[in-house]
């Protein structure tokens, strides 16, 4: 039993020695496997934490939820073909809503 601890510690401290003297090599490779993992697992924290976050934030937010109406001021029916032309000309405009009854001027 003592001749296996003695062997134990002896190939310890051999490898204490090796990895010393191979020290500037074992930065090295330390520094290439942590620049290479590093940025993945950034990435993987941010679209599965915080984009994830800020994504059911806004689903679930009554102000995140946003709709642009446009009014006909021009005095046309509102057919399908003018509502859809109408889409095509203003884009930032996310739904229309035709005028059917007119409560007040």
């Amino acid at each position: 039993m003592m001749i296996l601890l003695r062997r134990w510690v002896f190939y310890l401290k051999i490898a204490f020695l090796d990895l010393f003297r191979l020290r500037t090599s074992l930065i090295l490779h330390v520094v290439i496997v942590t620049g290479i993992c590093l940025p993945i697992l950034i990435l993987l924290g941010l679209k599965r934490g915080h984009i994830a976050e800020l994504r059911h934030e806004l689903v679930t937010s009554p102000t995140g939820r946003q709709v642009t109406i446009s009014v006909g001021g021009r005095g046309e029916l509102l057919t399908p073909a003018i509502i859809s032309k109408l889409e095509t000309e203003l884009g930032s405009v996310d739904l229309i809503i035709p005028d059917t009854e007119r409560v007040a001027d």
